[in-house]
Parts: C-alpha cells; structure tokens; sequence
C-alpha cells in the first residue's frame, strides 16, 4: 500500500513540476550575463564621468570600529588617482582598478595603492590590518551618488562628485584643519534641557552620553565638521552633522526636528590630578618622572633623568585611565626614534599604533597607578618599551644609541608632589 501512496505522490510530484516548467513564464528578456556586462558598462560610465573625481567616505572596522575617512578618487580608463586626509595631502597615488563579476557587481583596486589599501594592510600586530577593504560591491549608481559596500567588512561608503573647481589640496587641507583644532576630547552642552557630553575617541567614533545612558556612532570630518556614518540619536534627537566653530572652540548642530544642539570643550576635574612628581617603578627599580600638561583634557607630557627624550602619555577621561602608546619621540644621527611597546619576556617589539599600556589607579592616597597592556597586540603582551631607530621610509635601523634605549617592566607609579 506505501509503494502504492508514493508511487502515485511521485506522479503527481513529476506531472505538476513538468507543469509548472512548462508554463514559467521568461522575466528577463536577456540573460545575466548580458545583464551582468551591460551594468558594469554603465558603472564604469558613471565612475568616470565627474569632471573633478568623487569624494569617498570611507570607514574602517569591522561595524565602523575605526571610523571615518575622506579619500578623492578619479577613475579613468583603468587607472585610478587618489588622495586622502590619510596621507600628505599634496601627494596623488596611482594605480589600477577595475569593475568586475564576483557575485553582482565588484570594485577592486587590483594594484597597490599606499592609500587605498592602507587600512587592509596587516601589520606585525594583526592579519586583518585595521579591517579596511579595497574591493567593494556597488550597491547604486548614478551622476549624484555610487553606494558601496566593502566586500570583506561590509561597511557601507558612499561617493558623492567633488566639486568642480574645488582643488583637492586645499579640500583635504580644510578637513585636516578642523581635526588639528579639534584636539579636546570632550565637549558638553544641553539638548532639550537634557546634559550631553559628547566624547571624541581615537578612532573616530563618539560617545555620546546623556544622563546615565551612552551610545557611540563613529564619524567622518568634512570641511564644515563632522558627519555621522548613521544619524545620531543625541538626547531623543537625530543628528546627522555637527559644525565645528574655530572662534569659540564648539560644535553646533541641528536635529532633523530642527532642535538645536551646542557643545564647548569640557575638561575633566579628574585630569589635573596627575600633573606633578612621580616614582615610576622599572624593572623594581624607582625613578623620578614629572607629568605636565600638554592637551588640556587630553595629554600629558612626561621627563624625566631616565628617559632621554620627553613622551606623550594620552588620558581616557571616560575611564579615567592614562595610556602610553607607540610614538615618536625624536631624532637621533638623523633617523627617527620610536618609543615601542615590547613583550620583555619574549622579546618581541612592535611599532603599530595604539599599542601599549594602560593605567588602574590602585590607591587615591597617595595616588598609586599600576601600568599593564592595552589589550590591542594580539600576538603578544607589553610589559616594557624600547627606544627604536627608524629611516624617513618606516624601515627600521635598530636601537637607540644615544643613551638608555630598555625600560623593562613597568609595573607602577607612586605620585609624590
């Protein structure tokens, strides 16, 4: 009988497939191939067609972990030209791209470009780089907009056309002037009554706090300020931009409800504490540092007899913490010298940027801060710095000569003036 049942149920299963094969009616009248051809024409039209390139916002990281940045990009025959807030805004770098079939329509900048590719690229302290991609799916385009989506990161980028007459130097020149004025980290204000403090991190991303709650959008600079990546809620209203004001050192914006929102620089109570004399223990061994200021709010800078060169040490208002990192310190024989973060215990170093240390205050009285890695070297753990010499081209030359290059172990600092 169940032979029966399903020889009859495959019957009826075979005669309505055929059924339906036959009565299916063609939806496209080309195939996708030519589909696929005729859309990667039209694409390549488009990328060409504005007289002075496109102005690309592109962001890093895996759900925009790194922020916001403005590359200019002019596409011609193969070749691409392109600029950014990234590099010196004077150099234009070259190379190859290409619209290609990979799953719907692709983007790829199949030759090294140093900007292009610089956020892919990977370093000693991760494989994936600062998560950037160079290939994109095109989701849109027309004369007014190219919507794009990175192939391996996802984030989503748009171009829009650069103006015509405006030069790419002195566009790239206004963005960088605004970030270079913008070195306070916090800022507040009031929207609808409501305290916001609005915080400015590394990566270009915001925290925006109101009250007791907080969230992060990440941002881009344009020459007006900054533009959100999605519109940010701040205190039940949507912010898409804000403008910076050089006079009176605020960003102003208003809500697409047309509510106004103003925020001044803000530093915290909390900073000052640290400026004055400290032990520093290296290596169990104590030694003298003095902390000044150096960004109100945001840094401080750090001598001492057994440092040879003064160094930066950044300060996290929302943790309260203080961070060394890798940086320049100076010059030596005319080669540049690095503070680097290191791995004493193995013996490693790396030179990758925002690597380092950071601070937990273990006693107020006397002020106590244990020192221990940042979480940001994945392969290894830093304990210790070295000073390392590099070339005008990043290529590194070796140790410092010049003096004390080994901070082995830098466990605590005691405040004692």
């Amino acid at each position: 009988m169940k032979k029966i049942i399903y020889s009859i149920l495959f019957l009826f299963v075979a005669f309505g497939f055929q059924s339906c094969v036959n009565e299916e009616k063609e939806v496209f009248d080309k195939s996708a191939s030519v589909r696929m051809s005729e859309a990667l024409a039209n694409y390549s039209k488009v990328l060409q067609s504005p007289k002075n390139g496109w102005r690309l916002r592109y962001y890093a990281g895996a759900d925009y972990a790194y922020g916001g940045y403005n590359m200019i990009i002019s596409f011609a025959d193969g070749k691409a030209n392109v600029a950014s807030e990234i590099a010196d805004t004077k150099d234009i770098y070259h190379s190859s791209y290409d619209l290609i079939s990979n799953q719907g329509p692709v983007l790829t900048f199949d030759t090294f470009n140093p900007v292009m590719h610089f956020f892919g690229t990977p370093s000693d302290s991760s494989l994936d780089g600062y998560q950037g991609d160079y290939e994109f799916v095109v989701m849109s385009a027309s004369a007014d907009s190219v919507v794009l989506k990175g192939k391996k990161w996802g984030n989503k980028m748009i171009m829009t056309p650069m103006p015509e007459k405006t030069e790419w130097k002195s566009y790239l020149d206004s963005i960088v002037k605004i970030q270079s004025e913008n070195v306070y980290p916090d800022y507040v204000g009031k929207v609808d009554s409501k305290d916001v403090k609005l915080s400015f991190t590394e990566n270009h991303s915001m925290d925006i706090a109101v009250g007791s709650s907080s969230s992060s959008n990440s941002y881009i600079y344009s020459t007006k300020g900054i533009e959100f990546n999605v519109p940010a809620d701040i205190a039940g209203h949507v912010f898409k931009t804000l403008e910076w004001s050089s006079a009176d050192t605020t960003f102003v914006g208003t809500a697409a409800d047309g509510t106004k929102g103003s925020f001044k620089i803000y530093i915290s109570p909390e900073f000052k504490k640290y400026i004055g004399i400290w032990n520093v223990t290296i290596n169990n061994v104590i030694y003298s540092a003095t902390v000044a200021q150096d960004v109100p709010g945001k840094s401080f800078k750090v001598t001492g007899p057994k440092f040879p060169f003064p160094f930066i040490a950044e300060y996290n208002s929302i943790d309260d913490k203080v961070s060394v990192l890798t940086q320049e310190v100076g010059t030596f024989n005319g080669n540049i010298v690095k503070l680097c973060p290191w791995d004493a215990s193995v013996g490693y170093l790396t030179w990758s940027d925002g690597i380092g240390m950071e601070s937990t205050i273990t006693s107020k009285s006397p002020l106590t801060l244990t020192f221990a890695d940042n979480g940001r070297w994945s392969s290894y753990t830093v304990s210790s710095y070295l000073l390392y010499m590099f070339d005008s081209a990043g290529n590194r030359i070796g140790a410092y000569t010049g003096g004390t290059y080994r901070f082995p172990f830098v466990t605590k600092a005691v405040k004692v003036q």
